[in-house]
C-alpha cells in the first residue's frame, strides 16, 4: 500500500496544469520515489506523460529509514498506471539511463549526491518551460546542488515548503 503523496494534491494538479499549458512533450522524473504515492498522483493527473520513479525501492541505499519498502507492493500499487516506469537501483547510476525530454523533475531524495548527479544529467534534458520541484531544499547537500545547477533560475517557495524552479 502506498503512503500519502509528499506533494499535496492541489500542488500536483497545479503543476500538471502548468505542464499542459507549455504544450511541450516531456516525461516526469521523480528522484526518490519511496513507495510511489506522489508518482501515482502524478500519473493520474498527467496520463499522457511517462512518469519515471527512481529509487532503491528497499534495496541497498544510504538512508536506512527508506529501506522498509517491499518492491512487490510498489509494483502492485503502480500496475494500474501504464504511464509509470519504475527504475530500481542506485539513483546515481539509474538516472544516467534516462534520455527522454523532461518536463518535470521532482527531487525528494534527502541526500546531496543523488540530487547532484540527477540535476547534472537531467537539467540538459529539461524542455523549455519545464519545472523542477525540490523537497527538502533546506538540506545542505540539496541546497548546494540546486545552487550549482540552477543558479539564475526563477524560484518560488510554496506553502508546503517546496521550492519550485522554472527554466
Amino acid at each position: 500500500m502506498t503512503d500519502k503523496a509528499i506533494l499535496p494534491e492541489t500542488v500536483i494538479s497545479e503543476i500538471c496544469d502548468e505542464l499542459d499549458q507549455i504544450k511541450s512533450p516531456g516525461a516526469i522524473v521523480e528522484i526518490g520515489a519511496y513507495r510511489c504515492g506522489t508518482t501515482i498522483e502524478l500519473a493520474k493527473h498527467c496520463p499522457d506523460r511517462t512518469v519515471y520513479a527512481l529509487d532503491a525501492f528497499g534495496g541497498p541505499g544510504k538512508i536506512d529509514s527508506f529501506k522498509n519498502v517491499d518492491f512487490g507492493d510498489v509494483q502492485a500499487d503502480t500496475a494500474p498506471y501504464p504511464n509509470i516506469r519504475l527504475v530500481r537501483g542506485d539513483i546515481c547510476e539509474t538516472v544516467k539511463t534516462l534520455n527522454d525530454p523532461v518536463a518535470l523533475i521532482l527531487i525528494d531524495c534527502d541526500d546531496g549526491e543523488p540530487c547532484d548527479v540527477a540535476l547534472e544529467h537531467l537539467v540538459p534534458l529539461l524542455v523549455e518551460g519545464g519545472r523542477i520541484v525540490v523537497d527538502d531544499a533546506e538540506f545542505e547537500g540539496i541546497k548546494q546542488s540546486c545552487n550549482k545547477y540552477l543558479d539564475g533560475w526563477s524560484s518560488v517557495k510554496n506553502e508546503s515548503g517546496l521550492v519550485i524552479r522554472q527554466r
